[in-house]
């Protein structure tokens, strides 16, 4: 970032300071006073449901951004990750394809491993359903109403590993009124898009329908000189149905069922240095593709019932499978030495049952979930032709982890005045994993491991405190204290070194304790959204990647090194965030925000092969950026009575960090340098919302920027050299919608 752009958002912060230091705003401009009703220039209240009835997001003591459908159609978003950029301490890392995301939140990466034996440090949640694998965690946005971006542990009402946060996803409710929107993108790289949503009732005002599909293709920005064919490329068909069936006056019941078909290849790293080495940035050099094959389908059924005086329940029901079959070039270059072939699926049950009480000075949420998963990983590692005739050959590893949990929770508020309100939460899990793996040997890995079976049991007590304070209408203090949890579990990919077990390769559970001051207002005839965090993360055992020897025959080879996870000693995650929305004119809506997060071990030791101590205290984090910036501009000029003019531009910027891999010691070969961005679009809108047509542009400045950092070669048998991930180019297009209703 730039010394003038840093001076900027400290202007900001100041200003901001300054708004919400003053107090609520005079009668004029409170929310929902006679004085505003209807006004064009107002800001639109936004209801959320992050913890499990309807409520004002302003009134909601946690920090968190919310997208709507609007400003996500707006951002040209396709994906979850395509939001993050506009999220404060909010970091998606990696490559563009979707099979495999990474993704960090107030700096505490959820790693991009398909080990049944690892779970996410952040959950994502689909109209309240649990996405159990990363597989299925960069969700199509195709129908969706709504995406709340909640920050900081959200154990209490989410439960299983929302440890740095969770993701929730709302998508659209069937509606009587006929309706149909579609839009189509071309561009870039032949990228084309199509999308369509239908809705209506079915014969019934009592019986809702609709449907969603999408369709995506791309070429992909690389192209692989050592096979001739494109990379990072897409090929995805989705559908997402729902039936809502209105039972009786106080019943609804909606099923809904999504499947989706993925056939894209993943991106590959482009060589830097040594092995591998390009000198284009849109040409990378390996002899293996990188498969990334997705299908995933699924079914729910949601019950909601008004149970008179006593509040709403609700039942939700699901089940998710989901597959995913990579290829990787493990030496990572254009010599046929070492390939990977990953076949993972799960399978997964899951319901909660829960009573949200009727509004009063006291409001509760009780409620039961239980989850049930069997997920398993077939890995054959192969030697390949470049390798002496005796070394050639396969070895597979096969892993199974079968996890059941099942947890309880509440959380109430209660209002001891019409300023003060305190709240209280905890979740009671209880869960259990069993594991079944094995390996056969092959010439270059001659470890074999018969079956075997290990069991974990995890119990856990996650509680939540906090207090709010209205000064006024439109201005509200909170603070809040909250625990975290994340259960333990294997490393089941292969297995080349000592111990030559995978029950001894477990690692324990982490957790956390979040500590956070927030103020949310509204001002200036609620033209203006103010909301800024503080925030204190304090992780015990906390679950990290560390690197150690590939061993060939006994003895580990030179540089060749192999990534497991263990558990750190103590880390810490301080910080805070800062989001405005500002209705300028009623032409010109700006927003943005910023991020803060220093993440660093306080408590990590660890020790060579040969015994000597290291000491990781005061290293940063894994893919944990100091600094996030967003910053947006959205007008809109009347051209005619029928006709608008629209033009968007959103710039968003991410400091360095370090993209380790397991190296803890932040080495300088791991740093990621920090990037700027900016996209843009402008086109013409039909008044009454009936049809639009826009030229967009992404990375607009065609900034080479890097994603993330990682070595190539496999010694003795290839050099060694330096690769990255890199960010998409510049990238335009052209993008078109119709509504019908």
């Amino acid at each position: 970032m730039t010394r003038k752009t840093e001076q900027i958002w400290r202007g900001l912060g100041a200003a901001a300071i300054v708004a919400l230091a003053s107090g609520p705003a005079p009668l004029s401009a409170q929310t929902g006073s006679p004085a505003n009703a209807g006004r064009a220039d107002n800001l639109a209240e936004v209801v959320i449901s992050a913890r499990k009835r309807q409520e004002n997001v302003q009134d909601v003591p946690i920090s968190m951004s919310v997208l709507g459908s609007d400003e996500i159609a707006a951002r040209g978003a396709l994906r979850i990750r395509e939001l993050a950029a506009s999220v404060p301490n909010v970091n998606f890392i990696g490559a563009q394809n979707a099979s495999l995301p990474t993704f960090s939140i107030r700096g505490i990466v959820s790693q991009s491993r398909v080990s049944p034996g690892f779970e996410s440090s952040a959950g994502v949640y689909v109209d309240g359903v649990v996405i159990g694998r990363l597989t299925g965690f960069s969700q199509e946005l195709y129908d969706v109403e709504r995406v709340e971006f909640l920050r900081g542990p959200q154990g209490t009402l989410f439960g299983r590993n929302s440890i740095a946060g969770a993701i929730n996803v709302v998508t659209r409710t069937p509606q009587a009124t006929p309706l149909l929107d579609t839009s189509l993108e071309i561009g870039d790289f032949q990228t084309r898009d199509l999308r369509i949503y239908g809705t209506s009732a079915l014969g019934s005002d009592r019986v809702l329908g609709s449907l969603a599909l999408t369709w995506r293709e791309n070429d992909g920005f690389q192209e692989n000189v050592t096979t001739g064919r494109p990379s990072d490329t897409e090929d995805l068909r989705a559908a997402r149905a729902k039936l809502l069936v209105r039972a009786s006056d106080s019943i609804d019941i909606t099923f809904a069922a999504d499947t989706l078909r993925d056939r894209g290849y993943g991106q590959n790293a482009k060589g830097l240095s040594g092995y591998a080495a390009t000198t284009d940035r849109q040409k990378v050099s390996r002899d293996i593709e990188s498969k990334a094959w997705r299908d995933i389908r699924g079914g729910s059924i949601t019950v909601d019932a008004e149970a008179g005086g006593l509040g709403d329940v609700t039942f939700i029901g699901a089940y998710r499978k989901m597959e995913n079959l990579r290829t990787s070039d493990t030496d990572g270059g254009p010599t046929p030495v070492a390939g990977t072939t990953q076949d993972v699926a799960s399978d997964q049950w899951s319901g909660e049952l829960r009573l949200a009480s009727a509004p009063g000075a006291l409001q509760y949420v009780v409620g039961a979930f239980w989850f049930d998963q069997k997920a398993t990983n077939i890995t054959d590692a192969c030697a390949l032709s470049a390798l002496p005739a005796a070394l050639r050959g396969c070895g597979t590893t096969s892993s199974k982890v079968s996890t059941r949990s099942t947890a309880l929770f509440a959380n109430l508020d209660y209002a001891l005045s019409e300023q003060l309100k305190l709240s209280a939460g905890v979740r009671w899990t209880d869960e259990r994993k069993d594991l079944r793996a094995s390996q056969t040997a092959v010439a270059v890995n001659p470890i074999a491991i018969a079956p075997e079976a290990d069991r974990i049991d995890s119990s856990d007590v996650s509680p939540t405190v906090g207090a709010s304070f209205k000064l006024g209408d439109n201005t509200m203090l909170y603070a809040t204290a909250a625990r975290g949890f994340r259960s333990g579990g294997w490393n089941t990919e292969i297995v080349t070194a000592n111990p030559r077990t995978f029950a001894g390769r477990e690692f324990a559970d982490e957790s956390v304790w979040n500590y956070e001051l927030g103020i949310k207002n509204q001002a200036w005839d609620d033209r203006l959204t103010l909301n800024a965090a503080l925030f204190e993360m304090k992780y015990s055992d906390m679950q990290v990647a560390q690197l150690e020897p590939f061993v060939f025959n006994g003895v580990p080879v030179p540089g060749a090194l192999v990534s497991t996870i263990t558990n750190a000693g103590k880390s810490r995650v301080r910080g805070g965030e800062l989001e405005f929305r500002l209705r300028a004119t009623e032409s010109l809506l700006l927003s943005g925000g910023v991020g803060y997060a220093d993440a660093e071990y306080t408590s990590y030791t660890d020790r060579t092969a040969a015994g000597a101590t290291l000491n990781f205290k005061g290293n940063k984090l894994d893919s944990a950026p100091k600094t996030t910036y967003n910053l947006s501009a959205a007008y809109e000029l009347p051209i005619s009575a029928s006709l608008k003019f629209s033009a968007r531009l959103d710039w968003n910027s991410r400091a360095d960090y370090y993209r380790l891999g397991g190296r803890n010691n932040n080495p300088a070969v791991d740093l990621v340098q920090g990037y700027e961005l900016l996209n843009g679009r402008i086109g013409v809108v039909a008044t009454d919302g009936r049809w639009e047509v826009f030229l967009f542009g992404d990375n607009l400045a065609d900034n080479d920027y890097t994603l993330s950092r990682l070595g190539t070669g496999l010694p003795p048998f290839t050099p060694t050299g330096q690769a990255a991930t890199l960010g998409r180019p510049r990238y335009v297009g052209l993008r078109a919608a119709l509504r019908f209703e």
